[in-house]
C-alpha cells in the first residue's frame, strides 16, 4: 500500500487514483489544495473547475513541484 504525502493548504496535487464513482476526474488531473478539515479529508479546487476532496488512505495523490 502506498502511503500519500504530507499535503498542505497551497499544494499543487495531481490525482493518482480516486474511489468516487461519480467524479469525471480522472487519474492526471491537476488542482490546488486549498484546505484541510478537521477529519482530514483534503479539500482541492482542481483545474478543470471541480471541487473533490481527498480521503487519506482511500484516494491517492502525489504532490507537484513547485
Amino acid at each position: 500500500m502506498t502511503r500519500n504525502p504530507v499535503t498542505v493548504p497551497g499544494d499543487r496535487v495531481e490525482l493518482v487514483q480516486s474511489t468516487d464513482t461519480w467524479t469525471r476526474l480522472r487519474a492526471g488531473a491537476q488542482g490546488v489544495v486549498t484546505l484541510i478539515d478537521d477529519l482530514g479529508t483534503i479539500h482541492v479546487t482542481w483545474d478543470d473547475g471541480h471541487q473533490l476532496g481527498l480521503v487519506p488512505n482511500i484516494d491517492h495523490w502525489r504532490i507537484l513541484p513547485r
